[in-house]
């Protein structure tokens, strides 16, 4: 309790003691039996010992007992939820309107011009292929100088070149300063032969000489003829004759006793050419090409090449 330092208040004055425990012992103050009471005329706690003395106390530090504790109450039974849930009330209309389509926009892509067409390239046409189950080929007669003839104006005589040990050839020289020339016959034109094409030649030789070419020095030989048959003169008149020139320094044949071969010559058109004829054809050495070389040289075959075709017997 506290003390009432005012003093006022109900009973404030009145000498009353009320009794609120008896104790025996203290821990301050008189010791023995007393009791503790409140005195109403100065609103003060006491203690009055068992001789009547009261001596005021401060009961602030002193603990009461420890009351009893009640029995825990029962727990009620939980009440029922007394939420009501309502009727779900109706979905509202849809309040969004779908506007108008819009327009479909322009097409923006834009077509380029065309570009120009490729040029065309047409590859070189191959070679006719054979006719039927026959066919065509290429063929070769080659004439031996040794065997031909005088023609206008002879050659030297056929004489046999020695080269070394082992290079042994005949050969005619035609002369570098003069035309010379030869005559031959081709005594039976296969019968297969497809006279449209004509013939080509070309001449196999030897520098004999030892003045030898130098660059830039050529050779030049010619070569014309006609057919004969059954029951045609055999005197006839020469066609067209057709050059073949050869560079000899280009050639390599630059040494005494060095070969030398033409390229084969352009088609050389010969008169009433056909199978089965004799063929009298003349070589002649043209002195007059330009840059000719001016010395002999050999000769010692002539090669004919010539278009075959096989045909059903």
């Amino acid at each position: 309790m506290s003390v009432n330092d005012d003093k006022t208040g109900p009973g404030y004055g009145v000498d009353t003691f009320l009794k609120l425990a008896e104790v025996s012992s203290l821990p301050t103050g008189p010791t023995g039996y007393g009791e503790i009471g409140f005195r109403t005329s100065d609103h003060k706690c006491v203690v009055r010992t068992s001789d009547g003395v009261e001596t005021p106390i401060n009961l602030a530090g002193v603990t009461g007992p420890t009351g009893i504790t009640g029995p825990t109450g029962i727990t009620g039974p939980t009440g029922a939820d007394a939420r009501v849930t309502g009727p779900t009330g109706p979905t509202g209309a849809d309040a969004r309107v779908t506007g108008p389509t819009g327009p479909t926009g322009a097409d923006a892509r834009v077509t380029g011009p065309t570009g120009p067409t490729g040029a065309t390239v047409t590859g070189p046409t191959g070679p006719t292929g054979p006719s039927g189950p026959y066919g065509t080929w290429i063929d070769y007669e080659t004439f031996y100088i040794e065997y031909v003839e005088d023609g206008t104006t002879a050659p030297d005589a056929a004489e046999l070149i020695s080269a070394g040990t082992n290079g042994r050839i005949r050969c005619r020289k035609f002369s570098g300063s003069a035309d010379q020339d030869v005559l031959f016959c081709w005594e039976a034109v296969p019968d297969d032969i497809v006279a449209a094409s004509g013939i080509a030649f070309k001449v196999h030789g030897i520098i004999t000489e030892s003045t030898v070419p130098v660059a830039g020095e050529s050779v030049s030989f010619k070569l014309s003829g006609y057919c004969v048959g059954d029951g045609d003169a055999t005197d006839g008149t020469l066609g067209t004759a057709v050059a073949r020139t050869e560079n000899l320094y280009a050639s390599g044949a630059t040494t005494q006793y060095d070969q030398f071969n033409t390229g084969w010559s352009g088609a050389v058109t010969i008169t009433n050419l056909a199978g089965g004829k004799a063929c009298m054809l003349k070589l002649l050495r043209d002195h007059s090409v330009a840059n000719n070389y001016a010395q002999k040289v050999g000769v010692y075959t002539i090669v004919i090449k010539l278009v075959r075709t096989m045909t059903a017997p």
